[in-house]
């Protein structure tokens, strides 16, 4: 996916309340591989919590350009016994 795509993904996602800063070019290597953060405000009912989000785009701005998460795709980080809902747990069989 292109950059703008992969920016898309990440402020449709339900735990995503905003975008607070970014995409910011974070470092570029040699072989023109960038990387990007992007810092987001997370929401679960009453707790929110800024995070960074990272990613590599290789081939920025060609046909070619493809961007991908660095290390795994983002998911929700706010436990449901931080957003002070009770954690009912799973029963042992």
């Amino acid at each position: 996916m292109k950059t703008a795509e992969l920016v898309k993904t990440l402020t449709d996602k339900p735990f995503t309340a905003k975008v607070i800063e970014g995409p910011i070019l974070t470092e570029s290597k040699p072989d023109g591989t960038k990387l990007y953060t992007i810092t987001l405000l997370e929401v679960k009912d009453d707790v929110g919590i800024a995070r960074n989000v990272r990613f590599y785009v290789v081939d920025e701005g060609k046909v070619t350009e493809r961007a991908v998460w660095k290390d795994a795709v983002p998911t929700e980080t706010i436990s449901d016994k931080a957003a002070g809902r009770p954690v009912v747990a799973e029963p042992v069989v």
